[in-house]
């Protein structure tokens, strides 16, 4: 349970930066750009 959590927090962690990543590069909405990766 406790690593399905921390694979959780990893996972929101790196979601969290390749959002900002895509934001920052293609000069998109983050909103858009979280909900795309909610799909994954």
């Amino acid at each position: 349970f406790a690593i399905k959590k921390c694979m959780d927090y990893v996972d929101d962690e790196i979601k969290q930066n390749v959002s900002n990543k895509l934001v920052s590069w293609f000069d998109v909405e983050k909103d858009y750009v979280d909900d795309l990766l909610k799909d994954i």
